[in-house]
């Protein structure tokens, strides 16, 4: 059941006020995320569990399953044609066990679906017939015994294909409210309405969503507060200026300016109620050359904790924390490396985001076995 008030913007709220309305009170109208982070719900925490790390990542979530709220198994591939692999079948024994612990705490299971091919979606959801043969396979994966909803994680669209996938989210919705199912959206996050000028086909992936359809027809949105360097370039190898100094290079992962730019914005459109703010358990590497105000990198892919402190451990390393993240430099010349992590002190500051906000919770992404030291601790504090 959907509030319908959640929708009234501050504007409108402020026609409905009786003339002697107090100054305090209107003042709660015009900062609603101070209101509604003074509120006293608890801190709702979901979490994706990967098929590709399954054997550490079951056997991690298990053991937490009382931090959790929410249980994502990272799932079911959307084919070209719109059918289903499900990804989890291949190792049961790995997946049943948790799925049926986490039905026994009372945690939610709502597995992911994944898309990343934009012309493949164009060709099923622009066509209404394989639209709604699609759609039926996914109310199949909702209608399984002890799943509670699906969520949908199509990325990779442009521009134009906004309206396309907001009537696909519309007819989905439509499917399984019936049912009592929830439909969770999981979208990048970006930082306004439109892409900059001279955008890339990756800086405009985070612009294909609808924000004010997931608005209308999610029942829970998870932002992804990641990939900043990606969102920011759309390209794996990209060039920048570096720091504002322009002496030091720049790429960071997920900074808590970012978070908190993405999530300001997507509070326009989404109740705070629904909004979760996606937090990632790894980090980036890149490969650094260039010179100073024209730096070059190019992504060496994931870094988890594990990997960073052993090179961190390196003479020449150096490490810090400027926004967030922990941040290493290491190397001069063809071997300097820049990498970024998120961890358990990061986790903490995006609690404290998502509760100054006042928004639902936050999404771990990933569950894979090799979260941070003392996240768990965190989230077990937190949820206190």
């Amino acid at each position: 059941m959907r509030d319908a008030s959640a929708s009234v913007g501050p504007a409108m709220r402020l026609l409905i006020l009786p003339a002697f309305a107090s100054l305090a009170a209107l003042m709660l109208l015009l900062a609603p995320e101070r209101a509604a982070s003074q509120g006293t719900a608890r801190l709702r925490v979901a979490a994706w569990v990967p098929y590709w790390n399954r054997a550490e990542g079951t056997v991690s979530a298990r053991q937490h399953l009382d931090a959790l709220d929410e249980l994502s198994p990272f799932g079911f591939e959307v084919q070209a044609d719109g059918t289903l692999v499900d990804k989890t079948a291949r190792r049961p024994g790995r997946w049943n066990p948790l799925l049926r612990a986490a039905r026994r705490r009372g945690v939610k299971v709502i597995p992911s679906l994944i898309w990343l091919r934009a012309d493949e979606q164009r060709a099923v959801l622009g066509d209404p017939a394989l639209r709604a043969a699609h759609i039926a396979r996914v109310v199949e994966v909702a209608r399984r015994p002890g799943v509670d909803g699906v969520d949908i994680d199509y990325e990779g669209r442009d521009g134009p294909d906004r309206a396309m996938f907001a009537t696909f989210l519309s007819e989905l919705r439509a499917a399984l409210a019936p049912l009592g199912k929830t439909l969770v959206c999981t979208v990048e996050g970006r930082e306004g309405e439109s892409p900059p000028p001279g955008a890339n086909a990756g800086q405009r992936m985070a612009y294909s969503v609808d924000f004010q359809a997931l608005g209308r027809e999610c029942d829970a949105v998870r932002l992804m507060a990641y990939g900043q360097w990606y969102l920011q370039h759309g390209e794996r190898s990209f060039t920048n200026a570096g720091t504002a100094e322009g002496r030091e290079p720049h790429a960071p992962n997920s900074s808590d300016g970012f978070a908190e730019r993405v999530v300001r914005y997507a509070l326009r459109h989404v109740p705070a109620e629904r909004l979760l703010l996606g937090v990632p358990t790894h980090g980036r590497v890149f490969r650094v050359g260039g010179e100073p105000g024209a730096w070059t990198y190019e992504s060496r892919g994931a870094i988890h904790e594990a990997r960073f402190l052993e090179l961190a451990a390196r003479p020449t390393a150096r490490v810090d924390r400027p926004a967030g993240e922990r941040r290493l430099r290491i190397g001069s010349g063809p071997s300097r490396r820049l990498a970024y992590l998120a961890d358990a002190t990061t986790l903490r500051g995006r609690i404290a985001l998502a509760r100054r906000l006042g928004i639902a919770g936050v999404a771990l992404f990933k569950i894979d076995g090799r979260e941070a030291a003392g996240l768990w601790e965190v989230l077990t504090e937190a949820r206190r």
